[in-house]
């Protein structure tokens, strides 16, 4: 029996403190960069007047510095936790509330920081734990289905963000409850790890076949982990341990970087973190190719009832080491990493979608497409007369190539950047296989 006190695993905030907004612009964009990584979170401001004042925000993890974008359009709140990224097409994903005091999974340019869809909640509600697939390019999640009114179960689905519709996998055997925020994917294998909650209370680690919904294995968790990120190149899975043994100072425990052992969940401390007094639920990210664990965390009080500030830490994972700890203003959760260039290079996805042979013989376009180009901000509007399959931008001079999957996007925006004497081919394709080449300078 799914119990009562278990059904509850996430939590909506509104919106409370302060924080300065601003548009980005091409500068900020191809200036703000820490050896290519690129890490985002959700901002909040209290005092936008005419707006929600929730924002996309990209920081840099060695100083903190934030850019912060404008307002996204109808996002007034997000549930804790719930954040992931899609990695083919640079797109920030968290569930958050809309102005009618509905849920909707809110997608976001990452490039823009502008809204791409928020479909709504139906009635199968919020999948927990979503993870995203490098390889395939699938997101994962569970989600809760009641059977009558006493049973229930956490089946294994796999998310479509642009339509919200689930694909269910199958249910998942005994899981009674899932930790919050405390889930992660080998994408080499197709493994969903989750933190959970057997029907005898037990905490276990759940390791999940995304192509069955079976389970390989299912240790008991002996210790207090939250923040589960899995190292693709590495093949190890990190976490933030409080050991609640260890005092120290006016803290109730200390904290460690840890390495949580697959397949007995055994945790062995890498790394002392004594001023850590506190971590925030959901804002754990890793970015897969400096192998870098990063978290939002809290640093020691004045005493053990005050909470210190806010300090955005990266890790080191490989050598172990504590690259950086910043604090950080104002009010910032909910971190991503953008794991897009590192999916392709890994598994040897192509950069576009398009050959030559695709543009070869083209003599006319074969649908009606126009594109225009903002010089103020470098946002590119582009918009077709069909749903589009995917497009390609690509600078001739070749500096500069993105690849878009549309998935049957009408308009879409993009940020490109402005090289000097830049001219682009603009290759599109519709979902019935017709296909326009433009070209434009800026």
């Amino acid at each position: 029996m799914l119990r009562s006190r278990y059904t509850t695993f996430f939590l909506l905030i509104v919106l409370c403190t302060g924080v300065l907004s601003l548009a980005w612009t091409a500068a900020d964009l191809q200036a703000q960069s820490l050896d290519d990584a690129e890490v985002y979170g959700v901002s909040f401001d209290a005092s936008s007047s005419g707006a929600s004042g929730t924002s996309l925000a990209k920081v840099n993890p060695l100083t903190g510095e934030m850019l912060i974008a404008d307002p996204v359009e109808d996002l007034w709140g997000v549930v804790l936790g719930s954040s992931t990224f899609d990695h083919d097409n640079h797109r920030y994903i968290i569930w958050g509330a809309d102005m009618d005091g509905g849920t909707s999974l809110h997608v976001i340019d990452a490039n823009t920081g502008e809204l791409v869809s928020n479909e709504p909640a139906d009635s199968e509600g919020l999948p927990l734990g979503i993870q995203y697939d490098l390889q395939n390019d699938i997101l994962y999640g569970l989600k809760i289905v009641i059977y009558g009114e006493t049973y229930g179960a956490f089946v294994l689905t796999a998310l479509d963000p642009y339509t919200n519709t689930m694909e269910d996998i199958g249910e998942v055997d005994g899981l009674q409850a899932v930790a919050a925020a405390s889930s992660c994917f080998d994408s080499d294998n197709g493994v969903f790890f989750v933190h959970g909650v057997d029907e005898e209370e037990n905490s276990r680690l759940y390791a999940i076949d995304v192509s069955t919904a079976e389970i390989i294995s299912d240790p008991i968790i002996e210790d207090n982990i939250h923040g589960l990120q899995f190292s693709v190149q590495q093949g190890r899975m990190f976490s933030f341990l409080f050991d609640m043994d260890a005092s120290i100072g006016t803290s109730a425990g200390n904290g460690f970087f840890a390495e949580v052992d697959v397949e007995t969940a055994e945790v062995t401390p890498l790394l002392e973190l004594p001023e850590v007094d506190g971590v925030q639920m959901g804002s754990f990210t890793y970015e897969q190719a400096s192998d870098t664990y990063l978290f939002l965390a809290n640093h020691l009080g004045p005493d053990i009832y005050t909470s210190g500030p806010t300090h955005l830490y990266a890790i080191d994972a490989v050598a172990e080491s504590l690259l950086a700890a910043e604090e950080i203003t104002g009010s910032f959760i909910e971190l991503e990493a953008d794991n897009t260039d590192f999916a392709r290079s890994h598994y040897g996805k192509q950069e576009t979608g398009f050959t030559d042979a695709d543009h070869d013989g083209l003599s006319e376009n074969e649908f009606d497409l126009t594109a225009s180009f903002n010089v103020f901000n470098g946002v590119l509007t582009i918009t077709a007369d069909a749903p589009l399959k995917d497009i390609a931008l690509t600078d001739l001079s070749g500096r500069w190539s993105k690849y878009y999957d549309l998935k049957g996007e009408q308009s879409w925006q993009v940020y490109v950047p402005a090289l000097p004497g830049s001219v682009y081919v603009l290759e599109a394709r519709t979902l019935d296989g017709r296909r326009t080449l433009l070209k434009f300078g800026i």
